[in-house]
């Protein structure tokens, strides 16, 4: 892999075994390891990372699973899956998402109180799927 380098401009290396597998280096010695494919009529190109932070085999391996669920209509790489809200989190949306717009200046008041002094004390830190009644 330290032996690749470029005369001039850019230069991309293509991987013998695994098909849409390269690894691009750029004039500056940086090294990337990039996926390309096609499916369902349109190309897509994926950056998986940096060589020496990614190693060439796990680069492949994940070239693998993105040549995959590309061919199966996914997304290249599978979406983060969304932050559990606490109940801070919830109060704090909320204030600033209904009452805030829908509520006079003293219920504004009176609702940051109530949830400022019993609710968050009592409840912020607990995941609001956890909160029963």
């Amino acid at each position: 892999m330290n032996r690749l380098s470029v005369n001039g401009k850019d230069a991309i290396f293509w991987d013998r075994d695994l098909a849409g597998f390269r690894i691009r280096v750029y004039l500056s010695g940086k090294k990337v390891f990039v996926v390309q494919t096609r499916a369902f009529g349109r190309s897509k190109r994926v950056t998986l990372g940096r060589y020496p932070a990614l190693t060439p085999d796990a680069a492949r391996k994940d070239a693998t699973a993105v040549i995959t669920r590309i061919k199966k209509g996914q997304p290249p790489v599978p979406p983060e899956p969304a932050p559990v809200p606490t109940v801070a989190d919830l109060a704090e949306r909320y204030q600033r998402e209904y009452v805030e717009m829908h509520c006079k200046p003293a219920t504004i008041s009176h609702y940051r109180l109530m949830l400022r002094k019993h609710i968050v004390p009592a409840l912020g830190d607990r995941l609001v799927a956890d909160v029963e009644y």
